[in-house]
């Protein structure tokens, strides 16, 4: 298992928590005003004040101060690049420090490195198919438990918890398999193919005469079945040569009788 199996970890400016952030000069100057969070993509409206784009989004006037913003809406400013480059600049705990169970992750970093860090980070919480929040490094552990119901893999029948699924049906149908009819192999995911086409095996009669010396499994049962008679005459033949003397030279004179009549 790898961090490309994991669910992606939805990273959001918004998302940073105030417990998130460090006491550090002048990080009040960075906060907006209307969520009292650090500033998401601030916007400076034409007043001079600042505010998350999302959180004056639909706004007609400065909530602060009231001016107009017409003859632009919010939704038209450009984003504040000196503000959010000081905002990138911040220094800011990991996310899993907001949770209320460990482990937790106490690491350090600025705003801007915030992103790759949670895309590794081992006690990043991830959601589960079952909306369960799990820490990334248990994410794949067999023996923690979710809400996720169990289910089988479609080719080799043992039984995973949902979100374990998907990663191990990637790896188990790559497995080599050793046919036990052939003695050929084959990944388990070309099974079906492999029986159709390249898996032979020997008529057990061939020994004695029949020419299915090298028959398809996929038409084993039928060459037996259409060859019953054959196989018991050539069986015959070997096990009791007198006998079989005897039946043919009936058998023969039974057609010429039929012919002379």
């Amino acid at each position: 298992m790898n961090d490309s199996d994991c669910p992606p970890h939805a990273f959001d400016l918004k998302d940073i928590d105030n417990k998130q952030v460090i006491p550090q000069p002048n990080v009040e100057f960075l906060t907006c005003s209307i969520c009292y969070l650090i500033f998401a993509e601030p916007v400076t409206l034409p007043c001079g004040h600042t505010f998350c784009r999302s959180c004056i989004l639909n706004a007609y006037s400065c909530p602060l101060c009231k001016a107009g913003l017409m003859p632009k809406r919010a939704s038209a400013l450009k984003k504040n690049t000196i503000i959010a480059g000081l905002v990138d600049e911040l220094i800011v705990k990991c996310p899993s420090i907001t949770e209320d169970e460990p482990p937790l992750c106490d690491q350090e970093m600025k705003v801007k490195d915030l992103e790759s860090h949670a895309k590794v980070c081992p006690r990043i919480r991830l959601l589960c198919l079952c909306d369960d929040a799990i820490p990334r490094e248990n994410y794949f552990s067999a023996s923690y438990v979710c809400d996720c119901p169990s289910l089988a893999c479609q080719y080799c029948q043992a039984t995973f918890q949902e979100r374990l699924l998907s990663a191990h049906v990637k790896k188990c149908r790559e497995e080599e398999i050793h046919c036990s009819v052939c003695d050929g192999t084959y990944k388990r995911k070309n099974k079906e193919n492999h029986l159709l086409n390249f898996c032979f095996q020997e008529c057990p009669f061939s020994q004695i005469g029949c020419a299915g010396k090298k028959v398809k499994s996929s038409e084993f049962q039928h060459h037996m079945s259409k060859a019953y008679y054959e196989h018991f005459f050539l069986t015959m033949r070997r096990e009791n040569p007198e006998a079989f003397k005897e039946m043919k030279k009936s058998s023969t004179n039974d057609r010429e009788g039929c012919r002379g009549d």
